[in-house]
């Protein structure tokens, strides 16, 4: 079991280093992390499994592996859905997006941008510093990659977090574009 304040701190170090660059020390934290997540008794994850796996998502995306990004979010999403969490269902939706914009699906990245975007706003959660570069960067990409972003942006919107994540495994054209 590690401490809270151990948590926070390889947490930081990990999105320090993802940010530097380092993806390399960044996976070294995130998977020491990921490991003391599973290997934790207790009722349910722990509170800091979704930013793990978000993160390790975010890793994947820099190293050009969508389908391994996409599958971390995926896990990420159903741990913050078991926790109840919104907001880290948002980021969740969020880190998806980019991932599917590198995969070459836009268009429905800004459906789950939109998604995203209104379940924070719902929740009343403020985006946290260290994530606005990244939401930024998300949603930059999105918009540049798909006509009538906006349109489908507001389209998302309407989603709840779980329509929008059903969307991805969805046939169909919302899935594949």
């Amino acid at each position: 079991g590690l401490r809270a304040e151990e948590v926070l701190a390889r947490l930081a170090l990990a999105v320090a280093a993802r940010r530097a660059g380092d993806v390399d020390e960044a996976e070294e934290h995130l998977r020491g992390l990921l490991a003391a997540a599973r290997r934790r008794g207790g009722d349910g994850p722990p509170p800091y499994l979704a930013m793990v796996l978000a993160e390790l998502g975010l890793l994947a995306v820099d190293r050009g592996d969508a389908a391994g990004a996409l599958d971390r979010f995926r896990e990420g999403f159903e741990v913050a859905r078991e926790l109840g969490s919104a907001p880290e269902m948002a980021w969740a939706l969020v880190g998806m997006a980019g991932a599917l914009v590198a995969d070459g699906r836009p268009r429905l990245a800004a459906l789950l941008l939109g998604a995203a975007d209104a379940a924070r706003r719902a929740a009343e959660q403020r985006l946290a510093p260290r994530d606005r570069d990244d939401l930024a960067r998300i949603t930059a990409a999105a918009e540049a990659a798909v006509p009538g972003f906006p349109e489908l942006f507001a389209q998302g919107a309407r989603l709840s977090p779980e329509q929008a994540r059903a969307l991805l495994d969805a046939p169909g054209p919302a899935a594949s574009g």
